[in-house]
């Protein structure tokens, strides 16, 4: 009985159930019965005419008796996924299926053999830098076979400030609340020092949008 599964053999021998589950004995004989669960299962305990919870069990047969062996099935083993986020940056991983949402919950059980897709976000003012630790590679997303409690580390690197480069002489199509043209979307540092050269009256004639490398710190 019960959702697992097992057998049960008798001593002096007659029952081996699975498949031989009745025999007869003398009157007043001392039958011991022994349960042994299947791999994925464990044993719970005896009813009927037997009692306890320990695999084995006597029983006086005196008359017709029956016993019941209930064996329920073991809950697959599960492992702990943790993630951290280092580095000088700021971001957030959260995983599929869902569980991880770090930035605040960076913890997770899944079942032992679970395959977890994580991705890494990073914020506005940071670049992603790479998975150590139990996760490997430059992708924003990586997958972890859960075999064994693992810990993944996600790096963002914070960006430095950037400061335009241009130069007198180049056009530059831009939209300033006086002038119309083309709009680029560029970072502010670069705007906002080009409107500082136009407004102290240096004329800036340039092609394309400044070049502004995103160096990390």
């Amino acid at each position: 009985m019960g959702n697992g599964k097992g057998t049960i053999k008798s001593t002096p021998p007659g029952i081996d159930c699975g498949t031989d589950c009745t025999e007869s004995y003398p009157k007043g004989e001392r039958v011991t019965l022994t349960a042994t669960p299947a791999l994925n299962s464990r044993f719970v305990g005896w009813r009927g005419d037997c009692m306890g919870s320990r695999p084995s069990t006597t029983v006086i047969v005196n008359a017709a008796k029956t016993c019941q062996a209930k064996f329920k099935k073991r809950s697959p083993p599960k492992f702990t996924l943790s993630v951290k986020n280092v580095g000088n940056g700021k971001g957030v991983v959260r995983s599929t299926p869902p569980g991880i949402d770090c930035g605040m919950d960076c913890k997770e059980s899944y079942t032992k053999g679970k395959r977890v897709t994580l991705t890494a976000t990073p914020d506005s003012n940071s670049l992603f830098g790479g998975w150590t630790g139990a996760c490997k590679g430059s992708n924003l997303e990586t997958t972890v076979l859960l075999n064994a409690a693992k810990t993944c580390k996600a790096t963002f690197d914070k960006i430095k400030g950037c400061s335009p480069q241009f130069d007198i002489g180049m056009t530059f199509n831009a939209k300033f609340p006086d002038r119309e043209g083309k709009y680029y979307i560029i970072p502010a540092e670069v705007v906002d020092a080009i409107i500082k050269a136009i407004n102290t009256g240096t004329i800036l004639v340039i092609d394309k949008p400044p070049v502004c490398q995103l160096p990390i710190e």
